[in-house]
Parts: C-alpha cells; sequence; structure tokens
C-alpha cells in the first residue's frame, strides 16, 4: 500500500519495481514493475503482488522489497518498504517406523521419513526404551542421539547395534522413540525393532 501524506489536485504517477531479499522472484512471489497511477483527491493505492505456494516448506519468514522512485510534484518519504512471506502450511512431521527383525550381534535400522521437502535443516532427537530386550545386554542403548535432515533430504536412518549375549532367548523387543523435533514437529514418534536368538 502507498499512502500519500494528503491527497494531490491533479494526477501524476510514481515508478515502482520489486527487489529480491530472502524472497527469490519466481520462487516466493513474482516481481512486478511499472509506474502506480496517482490520482487526484486519493491518498491510499494499492500494489497487488502474486504470492507463489512454496515448492519446500520453510518456517523463517522470507523477505523482499518495494522501491519507488521518479514524481518531481511528490517527496516520496520512504522510498523502499519492505514485504514479508510467511509459509501458512503447518510444520511437516517426521515419522520413524519398525525395524526389521534381526538375529543378535547385527544392526537395527529404522527409518526416519519426512512427508516432502523442506528448505531448513532438521534435527531429530532419538532415545532407545527397554521393553524385554534390556540396553548394554541385548542391544546399545541411545540417550539424546541427534539426527539431521538436511534441505531437501526426506529419508535416514537411525541404528542400533544389538549384542549377542550367549543366552537363549525368546524374541526381544526394544523400541527407538523420537524425544525432540527441532524444525519440525514428532508424527509417528516409536518404532519397535526385534531381535531373535543367533542360534
Amino acid at each position: 500500500v502507498v499512502r500519500l501524506s494528503q491527497a494531490m489536485l491533479q494526477d501524476d504517477t510514481v515508478s515502482f519495481r520489486m527487489q529480491d531479499g530472502t524472497a527469490r522472484d519466481g520462487r516466493d512471489y513474482v516481481a512486478a514493475s511499472g509506474r502506480l497511477a496517482l490520482k487526484a483527491g486519493q491518498t491510499e493505492f494499492r500494489i497487488p503482488v502474486h504470492i507463489l505456494k512454496p515448492v519446500n516448506w520453510y518456517s523463517t519468514p522470507r523477505t523482499f522489497s518495494l522501491r519507488l522512485s521518479g514524481t518531481d510534484t511528490v517527496t516520496i518519504v520512504t522510498p523502499s518498504v519492505p514485504a514479508i512471506i510467511k509459509d501458512m502450511d503447518p510444520p511437516p512431521a517426521v515419522d520413524i517406523s519398525d525395524a526389521d527383525t534381526v538375529t543378535e550381534g547385527e544392526i537395527s535400522t529404522f527409518g526416519l521419513t519426512l512427508p516432502g521437502p523442506s528448505d531448513d535443516t532438521i534435527r531429530v532427537v532419538i532415545s532407545t526404551r527397554d521393553i524385554t530386550a534390556r540396553a548394554g545386554i541385548n542391544f546399545a542403548g541411545a540417550v539424546n542421539d541427534t539426527v539431521v535432515f538436511l534441505p531437501e533430504r526426506t529419508r535416514l536412518v537411525y541404528q542400533v547395534t544389538t549384542l549377542d549375549d550367549s543366552l537363549f532367548d525368546t524374541a526381544l523387543v526394544f523400541q527407538a522413540r523420537i524425544v525432540k523435533v527441532l524444525g519440525a514437529v514428532a508424527g509417528d514418534s516409536v518404532g519397535n525393532a526385534w531381535i531373535v536368538e543367533s542360534g
């Protein structure tokens, strides 16, 4: 919105253009330029901007600026004003999936997934939890391990080494649990893993 401190007595025009900041023309918005007609008797004029739907989710608002110039009859007090674009979609949810059954001494692999790419780095904090398997005896337990989704990544794995305890066991179970997510939210936050006797 362009505002005048008082209405003009005759029509005039002012040049305008849009300049990228952290927002990019063609990615976040459609930049426009031209001359804005200032009609006599009016004090408020609008310049519409087409905002594009984001391809990737992002959390930090993005900015571009509107720049005004080119009139002899109007003093431009603020020649450049910022505009802010926010991604209004909800943040993505990180899911953890069950690991395949492994023989003791092998590695349990959990899957971590995002529903779509993000422009942000997302950190996922994971801890293991004993069920019938015991940390330090049947598997290498973990407390507050961090895995990182770099921008554009949608899949990661989280691995836990199981231990051969040399005892006959029925199938044992432990869990990997999402404790906290930075830059997104937790979806399915518990993955189960099964360990079977080596023979």
